[in-house]
């Protein structure tokens, strides 16, 4: 059976299922998002399957998590809830700067990223690789592709890009981007009423929302 993640979500926030399901597509996991619409009734039977099948679940947090009179957050916590008493890993994903007031009580993981950003969409996917051992299997095509593709890019016309370095980014995006990603700190919540432990991930930041408190931590040192 193919291995394969279960995506906590709302529809409404299809711009970061959209950036979600982009990684997915260059790794060997499946990203399983269920919509209610298309499930069997009771859809709650087919999503404990589901998340009993998955490597792991994964949060995505946006504006529509807290929306007023569309239910999600409580199907969010019911999900988070099982998948936790399953012993998944529970990964918590957030637009820096677009927090959302949504107390995670347990994770594993807390990634933090900017979804106008190539570099921080790129780092979730090395992270994914490397935790999950989800690296694709290099094909000679795909080996090709990504040399052609970085010398087609090299073509650059003066005052904007030349159709090579379209070809080349597109080409050589399949290709591998060096070693796995290992950027995570391991976090203690500071506040005696929280002390939640995770791991932080994505881009680097200087402060942040707990995932569970929702208060604001200093990271030091980084």
């Amino acid at each position: 059976m193919t291995r394969q993640i279960f995506l906590s979500h709302s529809k409404e926030d299809q711009n970061l299922i959209s950036d979600i399901e982009s990684v997915f597509s260059r790794t060997n996991l499946n990203l399983i998002t269920e919509y209610f619409e298309q499930v069997p009734s009771p859809p709650s039977e087919k999503i404990k399957r589901d998340i009993k099948n998955s490597e792991a679940v994964f949060v995505l947090l946006g504006p529509s998590t807290v929306e007023p009179g569309i239910h999600t957050s409580n199907w969010i916590s019911w999900e988070i809830g099982f998948g936790t008493a399953r012993g998944k890993p529970v990964w918590v994903f957030e637009e820096v700067n677009n927090f959302v007031d949504f107390p995670v009580p347990d994770l594993t993981d807390y990634m933090i990223y900017d979804r106008n950003k190539l570099g921080d969409i790129q780092k979730i996917r090395k992270q994914v690789e490397s935790e999950f051992d989800a690296s694709p299997q290099w094909a000679p095509g795909m080996i090709l592709g990504a040399i052609i593709g970085g010398a087609l890019g090299e073509s650059m016309e003066e005052g904007g890009w030349a159709p090579g370095a379209l070809i080349g980014g597109l080409l050589g995006a399949t290709g591998a981007d060096g070693e796995p990603e290992k950027n995570a700190i391991q976090i203690t919540c500071p506040y005696e009423d929280c002390k939640q432990s995770f791991k932080l991930r994505g881009t680097p930041v200087d402060q942040f929302p707990c995932p569970t408190c929702r208060k604001q931590n200093i990271l030091q040192n980084k």
